[in-house]
């Protein structure tokens, strides 16, 4: 018996180090100086934010060399301490080197510090899915040329993409990017290129989950689909569920006090609201601002009065709509069912207008 619990225990141990990768990242940085630091940053799957996971002075010879162990191909990224920060890649492979050109030039309003890098001047070596990055940038950035060059839309960025998976299959790196660019597909598309991962590690990473939720929250959020209900307070503190309005249609404007585009859609929201308010129509502003006093000023100073105005004290916008960015404007009917989202610009008021007679 001693002896079959040793052997499992071997056996436990053998696959944990086998699953354990050790890897070598050598970056080189053209530009740099010696005394800078380098941070190392690591993708944190779920927020897609990057996480400092490491750090080194640079010396002479313009290079720095992080070491570490990875479970699985990571998405890392770099940057130089109050200067710049690089884009993304991958590390999936023993030995990965990166090269890369710190840029100077005037400082500015969008570049305080006055350094950059450019993509284009970043090449890694190392690893199959830094080839299936480079492989998508390369033919988008081919079509987006030819786009520009001759008028035409933009329309093939899914078959893009696809492309890149079915070359690529069970890529970490091109998962990473659909992860950002998800908005970019229909429903149908995004499920067409989910299908293409068939490896359980990367199927039950949270790169691959966050896709899946994200899914399944839009399917509920499908034109002629009911509006999720929820409730949240109103000026007077009175707390106001959205089924309350039931019977009319309603404009919900998801904005901040602080939000410049927010503030250039309202003139549309008051528009339609002017020109429809004696058919029916309800407007119903839900403010995200943390701070209870912005909002109230932005109210006043804003003349928002003549509207319903809730706060999002419960991170609706997020949870329930799937969204992290406003202005989100959407429309509702007198059923509760969502007929329009992502209105911008004169859709504000003409598409309402098209609907309610």
């Amino acid at each position: 018996m001693k002896k079959v619990v040793l052997f499992v225990l071997s056996l436990v141990i053998t696959v944990m180090v086998f699953a354990q990768k050790p890897y070598r990242l050598t970056i080189s940085i053209y530009g740099s100086k010696p005394g800078d630091v380098i941070y190392l940053y690591k993708l944190d799957q779920k927020t897609l934010q990057g996480v400092l996971a490491d750090s080194m002075v640079m010396g002479e010879g313009n290079q720095v060399c992080f070491t570490g162990i990875n479970k699985h191909p990571e998405v890392v990224g770099f940057s130089v301490k109050n200067k710049a920060a690089a884009n993304s890649f991958v590390i999936d492979a023993p030995d990965v080197n990166v090269y890369s050109v710190l840029l100077q030039e005037e400082k500015t309003i969008l570049n305080p510090t006055g350094y950059k890098f450019k993509d284009v001047n970043l090449i890694v070596e190392g690893g199959e899915e830094n080839e299936a990055l480079s492989y998508y940038k390369a033919l988008y950035k081919g079509h987006v040329t030819r786009s520009r060059k001759f008028g035409l839309e933009d329309s093939t960025k899914y078959a893009i993409f696809f492309k890149s998976l079915q070359e690529n299959p069970n890529s970490w790196g091109l998962l990473y990017l659909l992860n950002l660019g998800k908005r970019d597909f229909s429903l149908e598309q995004l499920n067409d290129m989910l299908d293409l991962y068939t490896d359980s590690a990367v199927c039950n990473s949270q790169l691959y989950k966050n896709l899946i939720e994200f899914r399944d929250k839009e399917m509920k959020l499908k034109l002629g689909e009911p509006i999720p209900d929820f409730e949240l307070p109103s000026i007077t503190g009175e707390n106001i569920k959205i089924s309350n309005f039931r019977g009319s249609y309603v404009l919900i404007d998801f904005w901040a006090s602080w939000c410049g585009p927010c503030s250039a859609e309202l003139v549309n929201i008051r528009k339609a609201y002017d020109l429809l308010k004696d058919k029916g129509l309800q407007v119903v502003a839900i403010s995200t601002d943390k701070k209870e006093k912005n909002w109230l000023q932005a109210v006043e100073s804003k003349k928002m009065n003549d509207f319903v105005n809730l706060r999002d004290t419960k991170q609706v916008l997020w949870n329930l709509f799937n969204r992290n960015s406003i202005p989100f404007i959407l429309l509702i009917d007198p059923e509760g069912r969502i007929v329009a989202k992502e209105l911008r610009r004169e859709d504000i008021y003409k598409i309402p207008g098209k609907l309610i007679k």
